[in-house]
């Protein structure tokens, strides 16, 4: 009963088209220009299957071989894993049950820099240079 009254609201929005390449769990294949800037797409998405395990196969033939679940838990990523075959640390989850959000993106994030992929640290951080960390004690007996 709500598709009506929700394609009316997406059809007032404003799209812009993706910067970055996207695959549909609608199609379950790699999003082509416009796809995603039709209020009729976001309607189908609320009321079709979601071919989650296409998708993720697309990915892996597209040659991602990381993956983060920012939502609650860790179910997605464990569907990830069986669709994928993978190792385990493959499939990161960002947040998990009974834990802090802040911790969870630090720790993702550090698992991602671990596994190679770049990690704006000083824009998390809020630093204006790319030395991260803090200032550190000199020698016990030096005090400058």
């Amino acid at each position: 009963p709500m598709l009506d009254e929700f394609r009316a609201v997406v059809a007032d929005l404003t799209f812009r088209p993706a910067t970055l390449p996207v695959v549909s769990t609608l199609t379950g294949a790699l999003a082509d220009d416009g796809l995603l800037t039709s209020p009729d797409y976001w309607t189908d998405q609320a009321r079709r299957t979601v071919r989650f395990g296409d998708a993720v196969t697309t990915l892996g033939t597209l040659g991602a071989t990381t993956f983060l679940e920012v939502g609650p838990g860790g179910s997605l990523a464990a569907l990830a894993l069986a669709t994928l075959g993978a190792p385990e640390d493959s499939c990161l989850a960002v947040l998990r049950k009974d834990g802090s959000e802040a911790t969870g993106v630090l720790t993702a994030l550090a698992a991602l820099h671990t596994r190679g992929v770049t990690v704006d640290w000083a824009a998390l951080l809020g630093r204006a240079t790319a030395a991260i960390g803090p200032d550190l004690p000199t020698y016990a007996f030096q005090h400058r």
